[in-house]
């Protein structure tokens, strides 16, 4: 019935809905009505159907209860061998180039029988996504526990300040906040943890940057750099041999950890092969 009123919600059309679900219209029409009698209200307004606000709150819980019982029905079917199924991440697509792409052919080579799906998504969007049930696993910036998930540590980093050759600061081997703040700042867009801490560092010292550029990747802040634009903050594992590093002087390390709810036995197996570290 549940899964009925997700499709109906998605469609907005009954008989669209039947097809789906592989049930006739009539079916369709009586599911959701015995539902709606359940919840004691309606859950879609006619001509034409859109959902109501009962509907819209009952469509949050219904997508995550759906989820939980597919989860788990996996976790079932894969119990009798090390892993099955799937395996789904959600993680920033930085990450995933620069730190996790061994990792992610060793595991297709080790278990060739796991689905695996990678998400590209902010530190936010990583655990949304586990907590809707959209992935097992986020790989994302630490910042504070979170109430709802449990948490790993993977890595450790630092980011720097990532000039042209010819810039002024190339020469120099860290450069402080005071000198920073008078540049053009490559930065990723507002909505990333990683803006957010590094404008929080510089307000902390009573400093705003002059001027930034807000940008949808590191590769976009890598080739504004080279064409000496700016100053791209980024993390050192995404630093070009063509780019020099200048040190942040009192910028400190970025924790990357996994969040994750509940492990079936692929994620267990994705755990033992990284082998995560403090």
């Amino acid at each position: 019935m549940l899964q009925t009123f997700v499709t109906v919600a998605a469609t907005r059309n009954i008989s669209r809905a039947a097809e789906q679900v592989h049930l006739s219209q009539p079916a369709v029409s009586l599911q959701i009505k015995q539902l709606e009698a359940t919840v004691g209200t309606a859950l879609f307004a006619r001509h034409p159907l859109r959902l109501t606000d009962a509907g819209e709150h009952l469509l949050v819980n219904a997508q995550q209860i759906l989820a939980q019982w597919q989860q788990t029905l996996e976790f079932v079917q894969a119990e009798q061998s090390l892993v099955a199924g799937k395996l789904t991440i959600a993680c920033s697509d930085t990450l995933m180039r620069f730190t996790l792409l061994d990792k992610i052919a060793l595991f297709n080579q080790q278990f060739p029988q796991v689905h695996m799906s990678i998400l590209n998504r902010t530190t936010h969007g990583a655990q949304q996504a586990v907590l809707m049930g959209e992935a097992d696993l986020a790989i994302a910036l630490y910042e504070q526990d979170h109430a709802k998930l449990i948490h790993r540590p993977l890595l450790e980093y630092q980011e720097v300040a990532a000039v042209n050759p010819q810039h002024a600061l190339a020469a120099q081997n860290t450069v402080t906040a005071h000198r920073l703040v008078q540049e053009n700042l490559l930065l990723l867009e507002e909505r990333t943890l990683s803006r957010k801490l590094i404008m929080d560092w510089f307000a902390s010292k009573q400093l705003r940057p002059e001027k930034t550029m807000s940008l949808g990747s590191v590769d976009a802040q890598v080739v504004l750099a080279r064409l000496q634009l700016g100053v791209a903050i980024i993390p050192e594992f995404a630093l070009p041999e063509d780019l020099v590093r200048v040190g942040i002087r009192g910028l400190r390390k970025r924790k990357m950890v996994i969040f994750y709810q509940r492990l079936k036995p692929a994620a267990q197996a994705w755990f033992r092969l990284i082998e995560p570290r403090g």
